[in-house]
């Protein structure tokens, strides 16, 4: 519970908005433009390659490289993962580490429900009612482990990948556009 609050309350990494006439002044002071319409590029480099920081069209901003606008958190995220419906919030570079914490925590918890879950059907087997029927306990039972196993096999997934990422320094949206690889 402690890593799915701290996933669903820390900030993802927000980028700050600006105000577009303040940000239009200091581009012009720092690089003594005379022109009050001129757009600007921003390069930077990363990982040897140039990349071109692109503005954000609904903050008004340059977004740095890594960043995404997220629609449904309607904020610019600074090295944005996904946006989790599950927990109701960005994945991003402040909370990364307890999303995977989550997945990993959820899978653990799935595999020993299931375990105890399979050990408590497998007991009361044994102790079927004299005419074979199955009681309601077994049913709950059997119920709870194939809702647990479905859990887990989903889970598994998500946090190997995850994991993987994690170890490479990569988020779902660059691994899945091919980006900074």
């Amino acid at each position: 519970m402690l890593s799915l609050c701290l996933t669903t309350f820390t900030d993802p990494g927000i980028i700050p908005r600006e105000d577009p006439e303040e940000h239009r002044r200091q581009l012009r002071n720092i690089f003594l433009a005379v022109d009050e319409e001129a757009e600007f590029d921003h390069v930077t480099m990363v990982k040897g390659k140039e990349v071109l920081c692109q503005k954000c069209r609904t903050c008004s901003i340059y977004r740095p490289p890594r960043s995404f606008h997220c629609s449904d958190c309607q904020a610019c995220i600074e090295v944005h993962d996904h946006h989790c419906p599950w927990v109701g919030n960005c994945v991003g570079k402040r909370n990364h580490r307890y999303f995977l914490s989550f997945a990993i925590l959820t899978t653990i918890h799935s595999t020993l429900t299931a375990s105890i879950d399979l050990v408590f059907i497998l007991e009361k087997l044994y102790t079927l009612k004299p005419n074979g029927d199955y009681s309601a306990n077994h049913i709950v039972g059997i119920v709870l482990m194939v809702y647990c196993c479905a859990i887990i096999c989903c889970l598994s997934g998500l946090s190997c990948y995850h994991g993987k990422l994690a170890c490479c320094g990569m988020t779902t949206n660059e691994d899945l556009r091919g980006r900074y690889s």
